[in-house]
């Protein structure tokens, strides 16, 4: 005599339904309203960084051509005004491309303050009117950054 018995399998094959994922992605979705703030003010850190380094190179390429010139360098902080860009560029007398001049703009995102308009560096590299910048992010104003032109 053989006794059968039945063989229960259980269910496998249930699938995953329409509110388990809506709510897998509602979860999501707050936890990515969390996180865009902080990526914004990443964003914007590394961006006041990276114009901070290039203005500061600015200020040190105007000393280094002033010495290599032999002659006084300006180095010009021109804030947006209406439809001009902002930027910092260098003019001097004995400034040409032979010398590397150069001018660099700065990102839309960022807001230049200068404290004045020129700053100029005798024949030795000495600047006659020490002043100084300030970068700030456009997206949150606590972000900024302050160089010293001395």
């Amino acid at each position: 005599m053989t006794i059968e018995t039945p063989i229960v399998r259980p269910l496998r094959n249930r699938g995953v339904t329409i509110v388990e994922i809506l709510l897998v992605i509602s979860v999501l979705a707050i936890l990515i309203s969390f996180a865009v703030p902080g990526i914004d003010r990443a964003t914007a850190r590394a961006e006041i960084k990276a114009a901070t380094e290039n203005v500061q190179y600015s200020i040190d390429t105007a000393r280094r051509l002033a010495r290599l010139s032999e002659s006084s360098v300006n180095l010009h902080a021109d804030p947006a005004t209406g439809a001009t860009t902002q930027r910092i560029r260098l003019s001097g007398p004995r400034l040409g491309e032979s010398m590397g001049a150069q001018e660099y703009r700065l990102p839309k995102s960022l807001r230049l303050v200068p404290e004045q308009a020129v700053f100029t560096f005798d024949k030795n590299g000495l600047v006659s009117n020490p002043g100084r910048l300030v970068l700030l992010s456009r997206a949150d104003d606590a972000i900024s950054s302050e160089l010293r032109v001395e």
